[in-house]
């Protein structure tokens, strides 16, 4: 999970339990300013505007980000990096937060609907400052006429997401971020994160607590059964069978 590319790949391939469309935005790696940028985006249908992400995805640094609405823009981006296209959705961003089998969803500002154009040089951001619940900056300042109908994401899609990224990942401790597509009312994940902040979740200390205790519970009693199996057991008696001296 601390590879971007790898983890949106897994996830594009992921079996949704719900009959609403769920994808990943199209996506591309970058090595270098070198690259045939106008190729590799066509094969992957990457389109602009696009937003630029670090291909590690744990650390401070995996949260700066550039916007990059032309091909030119692309330069400014700080390679190696991963590329995806930008998907519009009325500013609005529904983190999912997964503690084992439960999941919590936060409502948080995100980045008002954009488009592709010669005229707008690339935006630095970092991710972390425009999704914080009191964010004000001008990237989340949504342009009424510009905005569509936004649809309110269904309560089991979004517990559906969560589940079937547990299953793919096979880890407890995990958030998606998920936006729908005002036009379509389809769902699309823009970032899986590793070990979040959970700013938002209820109780959190004393769900991380009990979590932490099931996980060791889990161990102590796998453990247990692996040393009971180890016991060397005499003329091949079976472990589960109890033998009794009558004194002859």
């Amino acid at each position: 999970m601390m590879n971007r590319f790898k983890t949106y790949s897994l996830i594009q391939n992921c079996d949704f339990d719900t009959k609403e469309t769920v994808f990943v935005p199209a996506f591309v790696v970058l090595d270098s300013s070198k690259c045939d940028f106008r190729t590799l985006m066509r094969r992957a249908k990457v389109e602009f505007p696009v937003v630029s992400k670090p291909i590690l995805s744990h650390g401070s640094a995996a949260h700066e980000m550039t916007l990059v609405f032309n091909e030119r823009g692309l330069l400014q981006c700080h390679f190696p990096c991963l590329i995806q296209s930008f998907v519009n959705h009325n500013a609005i961003l529904y983190k999912l937060f997964a503690i084992g089998e439960q999941s919590f969803m936060v409502k948080r500002p995100s980045i008002k609907n954009l488009f592709a154009s010669e005229d707008i040089d690339s935006i630095d951001f970092h991710s972390d400052d425009i999704s914080k619940p009191e964010s004000s900056s001008q990237l989340t300042l949504q342009n009424l006429d510009e905005a569509e109908v936004t649809q309110e994401p269904c309560p089991d899609v979004l517990n559906s997401i969560t589940k079937s990224v547990h299953r793919k990942l096979k880890v407890g401790l995990f958030g998606v971020d998920v936006v729908v597509v005002p036009t379509t009312g389809q769902y699309a994940i823009i970032d899986i994160n590793v070990f979040p902040g959970y700013d938002g979740v209820p109780d959190f200390p004393d769900r991380i607590a009990a979590y932490i205790r099931q996980q060791l519970d889990k161990l102590d009693n796998h453990d247990s059964s692996q040393k009971w199996k180890s016991v060397p057991q005499k003329n091949d008696v079976k472990p589960n069978r109890i033998e009794y001296n009558n004194g002859k």
